[in-house]
């Protein structure tokens, strides 16, 4: 049997296929630096191997400092590969990092006594957004942040 497709889609489906899929990383995983710094090298290990654009985390994840996990360059890189966060965001302490790739975070999401400066490509977060004393909350309004991104719950951004 022979299936005959138009160029059109033959295009579409080379198209949907180089666009790339995202790594799923169930947080139960993500326990503790070592387990975190195996995940991230799997990830860019496979990375173009297997057509990866970024991460999904399944499940709340804790970023913080004092509260979860340190930043080690690892760290640093998984937040930059960030697509989606199917749970609560949280990293909270001072921490320089960045979120260039995330889209959307599925609880809340909180930033707070972070140094993000801007969250380019976030499009929603599911609950409540908390960027209170970071530099967004001091040079941005909820207005413009609900301008640009679907927020469901409340903004917070005290200084």
């Amino acid at each position: 049997m022979k299936i005959i497709i138009s160029e059109e889609q033959l295009r579409l489906i080379i198209e949907s296929e180089s666009e790339g899929k995202l790594m799923h990383i169930p947080t139960e995983i993500l326990q503790d630096k070592e387990s975190f710094d195996r995940v991230f090298n799997l990830y860019k290990d496979n990375k173009e191997k297997k057509n990866y654009i970024g991460i999904k985390v399944i499940g709340d994840i804790n970023l913080s400092g004092r509260y979860g996990m340190g930043f080690g360059s690892n760290m640093v890189g998984f937040c930059k590969e960030l697509i989606e966060v199917d749970g609560e965001l949280r990293v909270v302490d001072n921490y320089i990092v960045s979120f260039p790739k995330l889209k959307r975070v599925d609880g809340d999401m909180k930033l707070s006594m972070t140094e993000v400066y801007e969250l380019p490509e976030l499009i929603y977060v599911g609950r409540d957004l908390y960027l209170i004393n970071s530099p967004l909350s001091k040079t941005t309004t909820e207005e413009e942040l609900r301008n640009k991104i679907e927020v469901k719950g409340e903004i917070y951004l005290w200084n």
